[in-house]
């Protein structure tokens, strides 16, 4: 289910960060009356969890290092193409 998440929201040309994963399975545990899965101090998911599940899908979801944007592709960017941006975003399930 997590696995399906993170790939519709990387078809869409948008980066899941961990910290994002984290918390989202541990909201998804909680909806599922699971408990004892992560750090309630910081309703995320732990490390360990994040390490587990990027092997178990290995060869299904791949790793990118983002990289900072360039200040001539900044500058390049208008009002029109943020909003389609913005558009896109929320049409993500």
């Amino acid at each position: 289910m997590l696995a399906q998440w993170v790939h519709r929201i990387a078809s869409c040309s948008f980066s899941v960060m961990h910290a994002c994963l984290l918390a989202v399975a541990y909201d998804y545990a909680s909806e599922l009356n699971i408990h004892s899965f992560g750090n309630a101090n910081h309703s995320t998911a732990g490390r360990q969890w994040l390490c587990s599940f990027i092997q178990w899908y290995h060869g299904v979801l791949k790793l990118k290092c983002v990289k900072n944007l360039a200040k001539a592709r900044a500058k390049a960017v208008n009002k029109e193409d943020i909003d389609n941006w913005f558009e896109q975003y929320l049409k993500v399930p």
